[in-house]
């Protein structure tokens, strides 16, 4: 008895050490089922005290103890060895398991007396100075961080008079996950400006992998304005919706230069943990992936598309000010293409109405598919969805014959 109290005690503080970092693994599952095991044999210990089932508390306890084993072993079959696509998020199909910043503020509180500064900060970017490796079943990639957290080398503070300097913000399309180093777009858009004889312009890529236009305004405001970019690009994809609905817009900053997304329910630690719950939860209680309901989901995507035009204004404001030029550059996800209509067409329309360059990815990459009679297929990598360096490389083509032409670059 005192080695399994000391092994669930041990399993307790991983499982909580692992959801105050936002993730889980098979130690909380294994948790979770400990603890429901518990939760029903001293449900039957009170009911046996009270005089009740005392004739079958043998029995209830192994029957408890044998639904518990075959739920978590279930559990786990579904998890390592069927894994069903449609339970699973983005993170564990490719490898990099369940996140939730939503978990992470849960549980920020166990983590404080040892680290302090594990609250999410105003800045949504990599470790300064370090390297993080990308891999899954499609590609293995390393990433270089500089001493901002952004995917590029050093660069000076102070410019030449004769250089042009180019910021791209973006999610991970930006920062480019699924290319090497040299291969993201805004990477190859900078040797596109070296190949045609433009040496004296630089492109920063300051893209940082699950970020969005809120965190991007303030990572440009309070630390890539100082490099002086003459052009600003801003990347928006469908999953900007997505983070939004799980962040909120700016209120999300607090003073304390941590932020606040908003909450989830009580139980997504639940349903992190286990399969099993995923689809009692999908399928009996109609929640999706982010664990609303459909009404709650349609309200808030409009709510995220009217906030989004917030960050694009303050661009617009901040353009003015520091006498930048802004582009705003709206791509696809692959499930998107060929479709008439997707989830950001009204921010598109929008947008190209407000005194701002605006690259429509949407038609030009339709178009030129139709054209060419290309497979989108080919510009994608099928199980991560990223482009891969081809797809990088026609992005890149576009911008810079956009640049070219509407901007005399």
């Amino acid at each position: 008895m005192k080695v399994a109290s000391a092994a669930y005690c041990i399993f307790l503080f991983a499982t909580l050490f692992s959801l105050a970092f936002g993730t889980v693994n098979i130690i909380s599952t294994l948790t979770l089922y400990f603890t429901l095991l518990l939760l029903l044999l001293l449900l039957l210990f009170a009911l046996k005290k009270f005089g009740l089932l005392s004739s079958y508390y043998r029995k209830l306890q192994l029957l408890a103890a044998s639904i518990v084993i075959t739920l978590c072993l279930a559990d786990l079959g579904l998890r390592y060895i069927i894994e069903p696509r449609a339970y699973l998020t983005y993170g564990e199909i490719n490898g990099d398991g369940y996140y939730s910043l939503a978990l992470r503020q849960k549980f920020r509180y166990f983590t404080t007396p040892f680290l302090p500064h594990n609250a999410t900060g105003w800045f949504h970017t990599s470790a300064p100075n370090s390297t993080s490796v990308f891999k899954n079943g499609e590609f293995n990639y390393s990433h270089h961080y500089n001493h901002e957290g952004i995917r590029d080398v050093e660069i000076a503070v102070i410019k030449k008079k004769t250089e042009m300097r180019i910021a791209a913000f973006g999610d991970s399309f930006t920062e480019g996950i699924g290319a090497p180093q040299d291969s993201s777009w805004p990477a190859l858009l900078n040797n596109l400006f070296v190949i045609n004889g433009d040496t004296e312009v630089k492109v920063i890529n300051a893209g940082c992998a699950g970020s969005d236009p809120f965190f991007e305004e303030y990572l440009f405001n309070y630390k890539i304005s100082k490099y002086q970019p003459g052009v600003v690009m801003v990347a928006i994809n469908n999953s900007d919706i997505d983070d939004i609905v799980e962040r909120g817009g700016y209120e999300r900053f607090l003073p304390d230069s941590t932020v606040k997304i908003n909450d989830s329910p009580w139980w997504e630690p639940i349903y992190a943990s286990s399969i099993v719950s995923r689809l009692v939860v999908r399928n009996i209680f109609h929640y999706n992936f982010q664990l609303m309901k459909e009404k709650e989901e349609n309200v808030r995507r409009l709510e995220a598309l009217e906030k989004l035009k917030q960050p694009i204004a303050e661009f617009i404001r901040l353009s003015k000010q520091n006498n930048f030029k802004l582009i705003i550059i709206f791509h696809p996800m692959i499930e998107e293409l060929g479709k008439k209509e997707v989830s950001l067409s009204p921010l598109i329309s929008w947008t190209k109405n407000q005194p701002v360059t605006v690259i429509d990815l949407y038609d030009e990459y339709n178009h030129y598919f139709e054209t060419n009679h290309l497979n989108p297929k080919d510009f994608y990598w099928t199980s991560d969805r990223h482009h891969n360096s081809k797809g990088y490389q026609l992005w890149s083509n576009f911008v810079y014959g956009k640049l070219k032409e509407q901007l005399g670059l």
